[in-house]
C-alpha cells in the first residue's frame, strides 16, 4: 500500500493554508507527547485537518463541523464510502471529457449532473 499525504481537495473562501505557521507557535505543547482530539468548527477546506492529520501522530481523533451542509456531507461521503465515490467521479470525469471540442454540450452536461447531484 503506498502512503499517501492527506491534503485538501478543493479551495474555500477564508482558507487557513497562509495561516498554518501562525497556528503552529501558538498549539499547547502537550499535543507533541500526548494522545488527543482535534476539534474544527469551521473546517472549510480542511488546510488545518490534513496539516495536523499529517504532522501529529498523536492525534487519536478529529471531529470537524462546518456551517456549509453540502460541504460536511461531503466529507462523510469521503469517509464512509470513498471507493463509491471515487467510481462515481471517473465516470464523470470520462463522460466530461468525451465531450472536449463541444463547449455548448459540456455546459449543459455540467448543469444537467450538478441539479441530479444537488437534490
Amino acid at each position: 500500500m503506498v502512503e499517501r499525504i492527506a491534503k485538501p481537495f478543493l479551495k474555500w473562501a477564508g482558507g487557513k493554508t497562509q495561516i498554518i505557521h501562525h497556528i503552529r507557535k501558538v498549539l499547547p505543547n502537550f499535543i507533541y507527547n500526548e494522545k488527543f482530539t482535534y476539534i474544527e468548527s469551521f473546517v472549510g477546506s480542511g488546510a488545518v485537518l490534513f496539516w495536523m492529520l499529517n504532522n501529529f501522530p498523536n492525534l487519536k481523533k478529529a471531529v470537524i463541523n462546518d456551517i456549509n451542509e453540502d460541504l460536511i456531507n461531503t466529507y462523510k461521503a469521503i469517509a464512509s464510502k470513498p471507493k463509491e465515490l471515487i467510481s462515481i467521479l471517473e465516470i464523470l470525469q470520462y463522460e466530461f471529457h468525451m465531450l472536449e471540442g463541444r463547449d455548448e454540450e459540456k455546459k449543459e452536461y455540467y448543469y444537467k449532473k450538478r441539479d441530479l447531484y444537488n437534490k
